[in-house]
């Protein structure tokens, strides 16, 4: 299966979507970034609008610093209750995070990371649509993380579940470079899932995971629904460029090995034959292999005819800024032998 109608590519600036995150304080990362450094914010707020319309507490948020190796609780719950001109006019709310984050590294550089959150809110008026207050509840966790990249690809899986009005972001800042800044976002409603591969140049980076649940007691229209409940599961992996995105697949592989990797500098890959395909067939006797026809995303782009054990393919020119499916179709000799395939898919090289 072509890759392309399964993975979206983020080389530049994405937009934040309709919904604003609450501003918070964020770290920067310093010149060096390795190992990995982390911090999470665990924010629960409440406020009120209108005469005579209070609420208490209004924010809380602890923060944790942690380290790559051990997960960290996002769990977090407050409730209370708002006051509003007239002795019926209340409310009560509610904001609540729950799950965790874990990051792995080796050799000082992050290898993964995985977050399995949720952030549930609400809103009950006691006096509904007749109340003169609206109240708002909000929770958001915020993990933050350092690291240093020598250039790669981030497989990112992003996936949101629940009702009413939530986001998952997922952001990748260079140090120094706001703008070359990658931007991962679902909202509750919209991208239920997305499947990313993420370029990063060489450098420092901050990591941001943010899940926000929001939830409005209001007259107002287009405002956030009075209960909201969101579950966010996100998983980033590191790949290198032009790797092969999982083992060669087909009933050839027996007769034809595909490279683990795109050599990227020529743009090309190695294909070479195995001990299967037989020595090379001597005058007059059949060749195990008759031809052999290569593709690249489905067009054919080399025909070789019969291979034998020491012969070596080299596909040239392939493009380097996509995923690519590689196949070859092997021709066997001999009645009834028909034809057998190889496939493997490789990440892009930039």
């Amino acid at each position: 299966m072509n890759q392309k109608s399964l993975v979206r590519r983020l080389v530049g600036i994405a937009g934040a979507g309709a919904l604003a995150l609450t501003p918070l304080a964020l770290v920067a990362a310093p010149a060096t970034a390795a190992p990995f450094a982390g911090q999470l914010q665990k924010q629960t707020t409440f406020s009120a609008t209108g005469t005579g319309c209070s609420v208490s507490p209004g924010t809380t948020s602890p923060t944790t610093n942690f380290v790559a190796g051990a997960p960290v609780s996002l769990a977090q719950s407050e409730s209370t209750n708002g006051v509003g001109p007239t002795g019926p006019d209340t409310a009560q709310l509610s904001a609540a995070l729950g799950g965790s984050f874990v990051a792995h590294e080796s050799g000082g550089a992050l290898t993964d990371f995985s977050a399995d959150a949720t952030a549930a809110t609400s809103v009950n008026r006691a006096l509904g649509a007749a109340s003169a207050c609206t109240w708002n509840s909000t929770a958001i966790a915020l993990v933050t993380g350092t690291l240093t990249s020598n250039g790669g690809l981030w497989d990112v899986n992003v996936k949101l579940f629940g009702s009413g009005t939530g986001v998952v972001q997922l952001i990748f800042i260079k140090t120094g470079n706001p703008l070359a800044s990658q931007n991962v976002v679902a909202h509750i409603g919209g991208a239920a899932r997305t499947h990313t591969l993420v370029s990063l140049a060489p450098g420092d980076y901050t990591l941001q995971v943010v899940v926000e649940a929001v939830s409005s007691g209001t007259n107002t229209a287009n405002q956030p629904t009075p209960t909201s409940n969101a579950h966010a599961i996100v998983n980033g992996v590191f790949r290198g460029f032009g790797v092969a995105d999982g083992p060669a697949t087909g009933d050839g592989t027996k007769y034809l090995d595909l490279a683990n990797g795109l050599t990227c500098a020529s743009h090309s890959l190695k294909a070479d034959f195995k001990k299967k395909a037989g020595k090379k067939a001597k005058k007059g006797k059949k060749p195990v292999i008759t031809k052999a026809v290569f593709f690249v995303n489905d067009a054919k782009v080399k025909t070789v005819k019969k291979p034998n054990k020491n012969t070596t393919v080299t596909l040239s020119g392939l493009p380097d800024t996509d995923t690519l499916d590689v196949s070859a179709q092997l021709t066997l000799s001999g009645k009834g032998k028909g034809k057998v395939t190889v496939e493997r898919s490789y990440l892009p090289c930039s």
